[in-house]
């Protein structure tokens, strides 16, 4: 690669100038120790002088573009060496803010697990219709509209983006569609063993929606065993939430 024909000329002109701030200060020397009086301190007489990395820099930047490097953003300690062990301490003590590292007896797990058992459900599956009176139209009033279109077998609704019929779909994408715990009221629906055709309202981020459930497969509460790592985190982390500061 042939080196920049700018290279020379930015040399040429760099030690150019470097020259002339030499000369200026020797110059401004002579003529302030001619000039002012015995007892005036030379260096002091120099603070004004241009600085030779500012000429650099103004070289730089006003005849070749080159932008001086930002700062911004960096501290003071940006150069600082980091002490692994220090760092390692520190997130210990963080984080023995959020969770304990204690291992709970099998009494306090099966307790635990026996109240939130049904939060670790496999996902369940539904095939269903709707129909949604939205908050958009009707506002608090959703709720009470559908319920009277219930009444008169009146199925109609508002348009919404939302499919009228949905096949086979897990409880997880249910819940991005319609919002969360929407899947759970299906499932409360269902879990008595009827597919309920119409029924209502239950409601969701969309509005309240009359549904006809053709089919449910409902996920299972795995055993203790299966789950154990992640019950022993969710415990640990409510132990510390329940802790009074």
């Amino acid at each position: 690669m042939s080196p920049s024909p700018q290279r020379p000329v930015r040399f040429l002109i760099l030690m150019g100038t470097l020259l002339l701030a030499l000369l200026g200060s020797g110059l401004y020397g002579l003529f302030v120790e001619r000039d002012a009086p015995s007892d005036t301190d030379w260096d002091a007489n120099r603070k004004n002088l241009p600085d030779i990395s500012v000429l650099e820099q103004r070289i730089e930047t006003d005849l070749f573009g080159v932008e001086a490097p930002s700062t911004e953003g960096m501290g003071a300690d940006i150069d600082q060496v980091v002490d692994s062990e220090a760092m390692a301490a520190k997130l210990s003590g963080l984080t023995k803010h959020v969770t304990t590292l204690r291992v709970p007896t099998e009494a306090e797990l099966e307790t635990y697990y026996n109240k939130h058992g049904p939060r670790y459900r496999d996902p369940s599956r539904f095939s269903f219709q709707h129909v949604v009176y939205t908050t958009a139209r009707h506002g608090g009033q959703a709720d009470l509209v559908a319920k009277k279109a219930l009444a008169l077998e009146v199925k109609e609704g508002d348009e919404t983006a939302l499919a009228p019929r949905y096949f086979s779909v897990n409880s997880s994408k249910i819940d991005r569609l319609f919002g969360n715990g929407f899947a759970d009221k299906l499932f409360e629906m269902v879990k008595g063993g009827n597919l309920p055709c119409w029924a209502g309202p239950i409601t969701s981020r969309h509005g309240a929606h009359l549904v006809c459930i053709d089919n449910a497969i409902l996920g299972t509460v795995p055993d203790l065993a299966l789950v154990r790592s992640q019950v022993i985190n969710d415990w640990r982390f409510s132990v510390v939430k329940d802790v009074k500061p």
